[in-house]
């Protein structure tokens, strides 16, 4: 029932021997890509206009606050019962929880501005375009980004997650069939595999991040 570092490690090649793990690894990886960048763009726009009203934002914020305290996995059943077992449920189960995050730091880093960097911008008579451009969002990006790199693990929890309740392939499906046979070594082969695969993804949200940064100087 316990397997030592050998075994995962033998395990791992194989699984990278089988032309169906890579069918799988490439299903989760589009699910979480794809539930990652929807839930990005929603979460960063919706941040963006409750920063513009305060208003709408404490009047949404219950209504958000409720549906962001819904359980995932009770979210995938169904999901999965109106979209059935293809791609779209681990998209939008990833999605889902990847929204919630970018609203959040989002919002966060739109409204922590300096009162000062404020005043001064008023000073200088900046238009809202101006101003968005040339200073909410330079201030607000490492926000934006440390919870798009936040997104990026979570995005391959919710694919994976999906797929755990119910997929045609998957990466999710794989550890719940390797868990049901007491593969505990070709189970943590697949951890391992999910591991290199959220590390793949933040590493090239580091990488965006350093070109935006230097662009901008």
């Amino acid at each position: 029932m316990v397997s030592g570092p050998k075994s995962v490690a033998d395990a791992f090649v194989n699984q990278l021997s089988d032309a169906s793990f890579w069918t799988d690894a490439e299903s989760t990886f589009g699910g979480a890509i794809s539930g990652l960048v929807a839930g990005a763009v929603l979460g960063i726009l919706t941040g963006v206009i409750f920063s513009r009203s305060a208003l709408l934002e404490r009047a949404m914020a219950p209504f958000l606050t409720f549906a962001n305290s819904l359980p995932r996995p009770a979210l995938a059943p169904i999901f999965i019962l109106w979209f059935g077992l293809g791609f779209t449920p681990k998209a939008m189960v990833a999605a889902s929880v990847v929204y919630f995050v970018m609203l959040t730091s989002t919002l966060s880093g739109l409204q922590g501005i300096e009162h000062d960097i404020e005043q001064l911008a008023e000073s200088l008579t900046m238009s809202a375009r101006q101003r968005f451009f040339k200073i909410e969002l330079p201030s607000s990006l490492p926000s934006i980004v440390g919870g798009l790199r936040l997104g990026v693990v979570y995005s391959i929890l919710g694919a994976v997650l999906s797929e755990m309740v119910g997929a045609y392939s998957g990466l999710g499906q794989r550890l719940t069939a390797l868990t049901s046979n007491f593969d505990v070594a070709g189970s943590f082969a697949v951890l391992i595999a999910m591991g290199v695969m959220t590390m793949i993804l933040d590493f090239a949200v580091s990488g965006i991040d350093k070109l935006v940064q230097n662009r901008a100087r």
